[in-house]
């Protein structure tokens, strides 16, 4: 136990700590960096390359382009070409055809054309060097096409033509007459491989992956120009679709310059400067795999790695040790903090080997069984237990496995002094590294106080369930009186009333012709009162009777029921042409004849309250209520004027009215007998309705229904 005592320990100073996270945050900002910083100089550098390069080869390409072009205009311009070849298409001889021949070539010669054509207007084949007649191909005839349009030297399209194992590239010089007419062109034929492809291949540094793309867009794809380092045979045969977003080609002939990461054709990883390339529809992709760009990087970065990987294990180390020093102390210091609670805690603390003997209590254990600790270690628990051998068994148990640990166990132990206490009982079992129970854990508390106040809340119980039973038994004994009364009051005020009847109706039938005006009416008042009057208590009648009345339960089918209340409407119904819809309903336990009054009531208040504009129309369903398949609700849905919601209680009380008389007939008890019969029935009776549209009276009654007392408010 503590005494009060402070635990020394050597704790390490905060600063030290701080010290310590503050060097290996620098560390690793530091490394981390200059871990960018590398990536980020590379990336520049590899840019600036990428950017030269590409700036150069489409120079060399544009210019390439525009000698082409001035050499075609330039020979347009001259003498021979105006008069001899012009004049020779227009009347060819085998002279003239010799002495063009020779000059195509020393064009060839000159400028290594691959060959030199003459065609006329229509594209057909003139001369060639080859001597080949063949048809034009698609896009030199485009291009012929497209020169005689602009009247100007074109460059056709790389093209590949089915005789020839390379792509070649065309330029079209167009021939007018003097008039201004086509005559015809030469096509100057070069092979793409003697200077085009060269000029792409070519690299001014040595890379292993380096290499430059021309491409340009075909439909929905993008089209390879030339071949490729790393795929042989490409030129005009690789494609790559549009939908392929991450290829720089695609960004290419999507409209995106500039440097960007991409993975290219192979699927590799690249970085990519992209440039159209001017006066053309031809696109440059000059390009390097990421890896080589970054690869004195990477080596570098390992490095640096490496290094603050070894300062960062060093300094664990070396705060590891003391970090060990430390939470030993604080290991110490947390046990004694644990003894000093577990003696002083408010609840006894047993601990149980695995053969059930007790190893260890606590001040709170020893206090409440009387017992000295040294009395108790040692001792199987069930000793200290009045339910002994109960108490043994769910032990041993536990200790197999058997049954779960306790959250809130009673059992009574026994004092030293032989007083039985009540205790309340949470064990845990700790198992070893294999799984197996090695030992329990429990906590015991002292519930004296709360079994006398269950005993005293018991008794309590007891004494006003009888009274409750003694209340109810009155209750029902007036609510029998009061429905005595209220029938025989009833029924005796009839004879009173039908005097008054018989009475007013001899005095009009005898005398009605010498009373005066007044005295009729007023003879018609005291008539069209006793008529209510005898309405009323009727009504008052028939609501006293669905409570004495003893009307025994059978399973019914309520198909049946209705059909019977429907039969007894059947002269309202034919009279308001109404339409009444029934669809199947279930069997239930229920009093037949207050079925058939509580349907023919609802039936008749949907038939009743109708605004005239359309002939009524009722329909009646039924459906298991939801969650809950021991009740039916029992539906009566009518057309007719609805109400306001706000009176759903008022509907149902005897007597209430929500219209006046002269309007719709009736002293106001239908619905609140509906209520009655559903009641006596144990179930409940509600509605929806909105003014105008009709209303839909719900009647839930459980499937097995048993006549319940009605008991007035006392």
């Amino acid at each position: 136990m503590r005494t009060g005592r402070g635990v020394s320990v050597n704790r390490i100073p905060r600063f030290v700590m701080a010290l310590f996270a503050l060097t290996l945050l620098v560390l690793l900002v530091a490394g981390g960096w200059f871990y960018r910083a590398q990536e980020r100089r590379l990336r520049a550098e590899a840019e600036r390359n990428l950017r030269g390069i590409s700036r150069l080869k489409i120079d060399q390409i544009t210019q390439w382009r525009a000698e082409r072009l001035a050499d075609a205009d330039e020979m347009l311009e001259r003498t021979f070409t105006k008069d001899v070849i012009a004049g020779w298409i227009t009347a060819p001889g085998p002279e003239g055809a010799h002495e063009i021949l020779s000059w195509f070539r020393s064009l060839q010669k000159h400028y290594r054309f691959s060959d030199v054509l003459l065609v006329d207007a229509g594209g057909h084949t003139l001369l060639s060097l080859s001597g080949r007649t063949d048809p034009l191909h698609t896009e030199t005839m485009h291009a012929v096409e497209s020169g005689f349009h602009e009247r100007r030297s074109v460059i056709c399209d790389l093209h590949m033509a089915p005789h020839e194992l390379s792509p070649r590239v065309e330029v079209i010089a167009p021939l007018f007459s003097k008039g201004g007419d086509p005559l015809g062109a030469i096509v100057e034929r070069m092979d793409a491989s003697h200077f085009l492809y060269p000029l792409i291949a070519s690299w001014p540094t040595e890379s292993r992956s380096a290499e430059t793309l021309i491409v340009r867009r075909d439909g929905d794809a993008v089209l390879f120009l030339n071949d490729l380092r790393h795929r042989k045979n490409s030129a005009l045969n690789l494609r790559i679709r549009l939908a392929d977003k991450e290829a720089p080609t695609v960004m290419a002939v999507l409209g995106r310059t500039g440097m960007v990461d991409a993975k290219d054709y192979r699927g590799v990883e690249v970085l990519a400067v992209l440039q159209p390339v001017p006066d053309s529809h031809w696109f440059m992709v000059t390009k390097v795999d990421k890896t080589e760009v970054l690869a004195e990087w990477q080596s570098l970065s390992s490095i640096i790695l490496a290094l603050l990987l070894g300062l960062v294990i060093a300094m664990t180390a070396t705060m590891g040790m003391a970090w060990q020093h430390y939470a030993k102390a604080q290991l110490r210091e947390s046990e004694e903090r644990y003894r000093d609670l577990y003696d002083e805690a408010p609840v006894g603390y047993i601990e149980m080997d695995s053969e059930g003997r007790i190893e260890r209590v606590n001040r709170r254990t020893v206090e409440l069984l009387g017992y000295g600790a040294e009395e108790m270690l040692g001792e199987p628990l069930w000793k200290f237990v009045v339910e002994r051998e109960d108490a043994e068994n769910t032990i041993r148990a536990k200790m197999a496995g058997l049954e779960p640990p306790n959250e809130a166990l009673e059992r009574t132990y026994k004092r030293k002094n032989g007083q039985p206490v009540p205790v309340l009982i949470k064990d845990r079992v700790a198992r070893d590294s294999g799984g197996r129970i090695t030992r329990i854990r429990a906590t015991i508390q002292d519930i004296s106080e709360r079994k006398r106040a269950e005993e005293a809340l018991r008794r309590s119980h007891d004494e006003l369930e009888i009274r409750v039973r003694e209340r109810t038994a009155e209750l029902e004994r007036r609510n029998r009186e009061l429905q005595d009364f209220v029938f025989v009051a009833s029924h005796d005020l009839q004879e009173p009333l039908r005097k008054i009847q018989v009475l007013s109706d001899m005095l009009a039938q005898r005398s009605g012709e010498d009373l005066n005006g007044c005295a009729r009416d007023y003879l018609q008042r005291i008539v069209k009162a006793s008529q209510r009057m005898r309405t009323l208590i009727q009504s008052l009648l028939a609501y006293s009777r669905i409570v004495r009345q003893e009307s025994p339960l059978e399973e019914v089918d309520l198909n049946g029921v209705v059909s019977e209340a429907l039969s007894l409407l059947e002269v309202s119904i034919l009279e308001k042409n109404a339409r009444v819809e029934v669809e199947p309903l279930p069997r239930i336990r229920v009093s037949p004849v207050q079925m058939v009054q509580l349907f023919q009531d609802l039936v008749t208040n949907g038939l009743k309250f109708q605004s005239g504009g359309e002939p009524p129309h009722i329909r009646i369903y039924a459906r298991a209520v939801p969650g809950a398949g021991e009740a039916w609700e029992l539906c009566v849905e009518d057309n007719g004027i609805g109400f306001e919601e706000k009176y759903l209680d008022k509907i149902f009380v005897p007597f209430q009215r929500l219209h006046d008389e002269s309007r719709y007939s009736g002293v106001g008890m239908g619905l609140a007998i509906c209520r009655k019969i559903v009641e006596r029935h144990g179930g409940g009776i509600s509605a929806r309705s909105t003014p105008g549209k009709g209303s839909t009276f719900i009647v839930t009654l459980p499937k097995t229904s048993a006549l319940t007392p009605m008991i007035p408010n006392p």
